[in-house]
């Protein structure tokens, strides 16, 4: 359906996500209720430009992912915000910012793969990707006292320039799997260890979240949450599916969560 009505806030709205800056609260209950805004946030014209922009200042050119802004991923406008838990589905103008915040800091990986037409999602398919990472998994029970033994896979890494590495993956009692990967820095005031322990923390992301548009939104909330180096967070996210936790600080170190979204 093609819109013609005009809003006067639309410009706004449109220079405020080109900044890179999420919606004011009062912007967001307007896209809340203006389709004529919506279409418009999520169809930024001038929005290559600006990730090209972005992008290269920090890390060269980086592609957003095929169909990460598309008008039915992207709409309808989020609503009022009740708290820091967001759905994919209703994200809209946050997720937008979202996106192009992972990308201004080089973090969201050009050329992304498609996911195979089976993929192994099992722990030990994810204790695969994970040891892609530089990791070293291996099966060890995980709780001996359950019934059955909870059994999945442990992965470690030594030391890496102040970093530490570690992920858990396993199937619950419903048969879901999840995935627990953790990553600690010596100094949060080094931008490198910092950087490469968000870099883990996305790709590590990637070995569960398969579809290309989930994962984009996902590593973009991620990168979005880990950019502030100062406040501890307990946030998380639903994409399709999953739900995607994130607990720590840059001081404690900082554990993501995936698993069903309910």
């Amino acid at each position: 359906m093609t819109v013609s009505r005009r809003c006067r806030h639309s410009a706004a709205i449109v220079e405020q996500l080109l900044d890179g800056q999420p919606p004011t609260a009062e912007q967001r209950n307007h896209l809340g209720g203006c389709a004529v805004c919506s279409r418009v946030a999520a169809r930024v014209p001038a929005l290559e430009r600006a990730i090209a922009a972005a992008a290269g200042d920090a890390a060269g050119t980086v592609r957003i992912p095929d169909r990460a802004t598309d008008p039915a991923i992207m709409e309808p406008a989020v609503g009022p915000a009740r708290s820091r838990s967001w759905r994919l589905a209703g994200v809209g103008a946050v997720a937008f910012a979202a996106v192009l915040t992972a990308v201004g800091l080089g973090l969201v990986r050009s050329g992304v793969e498609p996911a195979p037409a089976a993929p192994d999602v099992t722990p030990a398919g994810i204790g695969q990707r994970i040891e892609a990472l530089g990791l070293t998994c291996a099966e060890k029970t995980l709780n001996a006292y359950s019934t059955p033994p909870l059994i999945g896979q442990v992965c470690k890494a030594p030391e890496l320039d102040g970093m530490q590495r570690s992920a858990y993956a396993w199937t619950d009692a419903h048969g879901t799997t999840r995935l627990e990967a953790t990553a600690m820095v010596a100094s949060r005031d080094s931008s490198d260890q910092v950087q490469h322990a968000t870099r883990y923390l996305l790709d590590a992301a990637a070995t569960v979240v398969l579809d290309p548009v989930e994962l984009t939104t996902a590593q973009g909330f991620l990168a979005m949450e880990l950019s502030d180096l100062l406040h501890p967070h307990d946030n998380r996210l639903t994409v399709g599916d999953r739900l995607v936790e994130l607990e720590g600080s840059w001081s404690q170190g900082f554990t993501v969560t995936i698993g069903p979204a309910t």
